[in-house]
């Protein structure tokens, strides 16, 4: 049989094919275990016309398509045509691997351009400064706004805790001046109420944890009557500022507090805490732009609460009395 395999290869000049040979050393291998058995069984006597017809079709027909294969490039090499394919590749290859080049410039001109232009918005954004305020016994809107005019900033926004939407201040990156005003039995209002259980929860959110307002800085004035109790009448403003930096916000100066019936008044001691402010921003040098953002720039889509009964046992490291320097 192997004889006869050789035969046909020799005398159609064809390759062995790997899968042909595979089958007929399988072939070879069990017919000689067929006959270690029995030495005059042929198991593949009959099989064996049929599996030499087949082999002779599939051989006969790679030798075709081999000869046909031959004669194509013999008469491409006579007629020079492979000489000009390989001129027109050297030809249009550069060509083409210049633009690709080019396409991949381009696009990576755009990534930094685009990386660069989003750095120099966040630089700006930590820049911005916003007031917040809380309304409780007092107007404290109008000490606000006498805080961002002593500041000298041109359109610093002073925006109620009450009317902050969560999305635009997750998105607010800037300085925050916080003032915290507080009821007469020393209590927080609603509007302080609920944005501290806000940033209670924010604090424990895995998922907002690369959240801008992290990158936050912050400063809290604390407005109350001392007669109460210095404790007292500040715990408001110490919630705001544990929670504060609970979500990672920076404090730009410690904690002040100033009392509503000193002899001093208000405004002389919310201005002492803007000097002092405006000391801490130009260390921060927010100042080298002298303007500020809207807070509702960052709203794109346009538990606290009342139990703060471990305030009374923190310590009262770093935490000023203006009415006491005054």
């Amino acid at each position: 049989m192997l004889n006869e395999l050789f035969s046909i290869v020799s005398r159609h000049e064809v390759a062995l094919d790997p899968t042909f040979t595979t089958v007929i050393l399988a072939v070879i291998v069990l017919e000689g275990l067929g006959r270690s058995l029995d030495p005059d069984l042929d198991l593949f006597h009959c099989a064996r016309p049929f599996l030499f017809s087949m082999i002779y079709k599939v051989m006969s027909t790679h030798s075709a398509r081999e000869s046909s294969l031959t004669n194509f490039m013999r008469a491409a090499e006579r007629n020079d045509i492979l000489l000009y394919v390989t001129a027109a590749v050297g030809i249009f290859m550069p060509g083409c691997v210049y633009m690709l080049y080019q396409y991949a410039h381009k696009l990576y001109t755009e990534y930094v351009e685009k990386r660069e232009m989003r750095k120099r918005e966040e630089e700006l954004e930590s820049k911005v400064v916003t007031i917040f305020y809380a309304e409780g016994r007092g107007n404290v809107e109008e000490l606000a706004h006498y805080i961002g005019a002593h500041l000298e900033y041109e359109g610093l926004p002073v925006v109620n805790l009450a009317d902050i939407e969560t999305a635009a201040f997750m998105k607010y990156r800037g300085v925050g001046l916080f003032l915290m005003d507080c009821t007469f039995g020393g209590n927080e209002t609603e509007s302080t109420e609920w944005f501290l259980e806000f940033l209670e929860d924010l604090a424990f959110d895995q998922k907002a944890i690369n959240l801008p307002c992290r990158q936050m800085h912050f400063a809290v004035l604390g407005i109350g009557d001392s007669r109460s109790g210095h404790k007292q009448y500040y715990r408001v403003a110490r919630a705001l500022t544990r929670r504060l930096n609970s979500i990672g916000a920076v404090a730009l100066c410690p904690l002040c507090c100033i009392c509503s019936h000193s002899n001093t008044g208000l405004e002389k001691q919310a201005a002492i805490w803007a000097s002092r402010i405006a000391k801490a921003l130009d260390k921060y040098e927010t100042k080298n732009t002298k303007c500020s953002r809207s807070f509702w720039y960052y709203n794109s889509e346009s538990s606290s609460s009342s139990s703060d009964a471990d305030d009374d046992d923190d310590d009262d490291d770093g935490q000023k009395f203006l009415s006491k320097h005054v």
